[in-house]
């Protein structure tokens, strides 16, 4: 049986979802396509994986959060490296992480 999932939980996944989609999007753009030859690459195959860690946390799972803390960590080092890391574009996915921890209990 899946726990019950908390309000505040599906509100961030599906707020991820929908940002999934607009990257994709955003992986045709000519501004990504300038940082390296490599990053829109890892753009989509990053995607990919947090479209699988959302589904997971969404899931009440802990492998969802274990997958989720992956990319978030890989996606921080990697917007440091290429100078593309804002505050701005990192607060929707420390905030999935800050709810995904305190609901950690709940995960199964």
């Amino acid at each position: 049986m899946i726990p019950q999932r908390p309000w505040i939980l599906t509100l961030l996944c599906v707020l991820g979802f929908l940002g999934c989609f607009l990257k994709m999007y955003y992986v045709f753009s000519s501004e990504i396509r300038s940082v390296s030859t490599w990053y829109p690459s890892f753009v989509s195959l990053s995607t990919l994986l947090l479209m699988a860690a959302l589904f997971g946390l969404m899931q009440m799972r802990r492998w969802g959060f274990f997958l989720y803390l992956l990319f978030f960590v890989l996606h921080q080092v990697v917007q440091v490296a290429v100078k593309k890391w804002d505050i701005a574009s990192s607060l929707l996915f420390t905030a999935i992480l800050v709810v995904g921890f305190l609901q950690y209990k709940k995960l199964q």
